[in-house]
């Protein structure tokens, strides 16, 4: 079975990507404060799900336009485990949003590239220049000087932050 591609495709236009990075890193950010806000009144779980209850809304126009077609797989076990590593890290950064300062969980989810590139090489196959593996260390580095891991309360939730970006770029890596 082959992927339909849509008639209506043209050239990309940079201001369009422009603008849709701009509003989704403005949605992500009012997403993570409306989780941080809420942290304390609803349990985690209910938080989970009321973000992915919204969401539907958003997609359902999108899956009716490209028909039921869209909704076929060639992999389901690969789209489970997408699924599977897709929730561990939204829940772990809901639980870093609700535990720790904004910026450090932004911080900490900045390591998801980095990961992804070092993941690459053992899971994909890919080769990795004694470059791009020093700028991945010193990445690595420059996060951990962010966050301070200095034994106060705020070590554990900045674990757990690090798993969902383990999971996130796991995540990519099914996607690949």
């Amino acid at each position: 079975a082959s992927v339909r591609t849509p008639v209506h495709m043209s050239t990309p236009d940079p201001r369009r990507a422009i603008l849709a990075i701009l509003l989704a890193s403005l949605l992500y950010a009012g997403m993570g404060a409306c989780v941080k806000a809420l942290a304390g009144e609803v349990p985690l779980a209910q938080v989970v799900l009321g973000r992915n209850l919204f969401a539907l809304p958003v997609l359902l126009p999108l899956l009716l336009r490209q028909g039921s077609g869209a909704l076929r797989m060639r992999a389901p076990a690969l789209h489970a485990q997408r699924l599977m590593w897709g929730f561990i890290g939204m829940a772990t950064a809901f639980h870093g949003y609700a535990h720790l300062p904004l910026a450090t969980v932004t911080a900490l989810g900045f390591t998801m590239p980095l990961m992804l590139a070092l993941l690459a090489v053992p899971l994909l196959g890919e080769r990795m220049e004694r470059a791009r593996l020093l700028c991945a260390v010193l990445g690595f580095g420059g996060v951990l000087l962010m966050v301070r891991p200095d034994g106060g309360g705020a070590m554990a939730p900045s674990l757990v932050v690090l798993a969902g970006a383990f999971a996130w770029a796991m995540a990519m890596i099914t996607i690949r």
